[in-house]
């Protein structure tokens, strides 16, 4: 087994869904439904659903700040691996840890809940509707480190950097990435050190 570690810098903003929010239990979204359930709604109303969405959709813990999990990292390298056709080799590859994102005022949650530029609404199809979502925006800039424990009895180390490398820009991370359903042009980055 081998630890790598990969610096990235963002080439481009990267957009948050926390998929945690999708649960009914979860605190952000009962708060979401208790706004959005009302039949009329002022603009008051639609504020708060926006800044409750936008905490909602947010990869965040006081001890990382703004992060990326594991998961979502370890699925992104798969994702690129399939794309040679050596997806099932991706068994050999664990994802340390989840990456904490540096960038302008990442540890602090209030300033970046009140800055415009870390907002991104836009209008999603929902069934039939057409409705406003709001996305935490992450600037492009953006840096953090993979973390990586290879098994390389069954995979060449060098080889992963190349997954990774060319997950930064075919596949990316986050919502609305090149890789999406819809393919975006968020969450793609560049290696830019590697230590091994």
């Amino acid at each position: 087994m081998k630890n790598i570690q990969i610096d990235v810098r963002g080439t481009s903003a990267l957009l948050m869904n926390n998929a945690e929010g999708a649960d009914p239990l979860n605190q952000f979204a009962k708060e979401l439904k208790k706004v959005s359930g009302k039949t009329k709604k002022t603009e008051e109303d639609h504020i708060l659903m926006s800044d409750i969405e936008w905490r909602k959709n947010l990869y965040w813990n006081d001890e990382l700040g703004v992060h990326i999990p594991a998961e979502n990292i370890a699925s992104m390298i798969a994702g690129s691996m399939r794309l040679s056709k050596q997806g099932k080799q991706s068994i050999h590859i664990l994802v340390d840890d989840d990456m904490p994102l540096a960038f302008k005022n990442s540890k602090n949650l209030d300033k970046m809940a009140h800055d415009p530029a870390m907002r991104k609404r836009a209008n999603v199809k929902n069934g039939m509707k057409t409705v406003q979502r709001t996305r935490p925006q992450i600037p492009s800039g953006w840096t953090g480190t993979i973390k990586l424990l290879v098994d390389v009895d069954g995979i060449d180390p060098d080889q992963v950097v190349d997954f990774v490398k060319r997950a930064g820009h075919v596949v990316g991370l986050g919502d609305w990435r090149p890789s999406s359903p819809k393919p975006g042009r968020f969450g793609r980055f560049e290696v830019v050190e590697v230590r091994q």
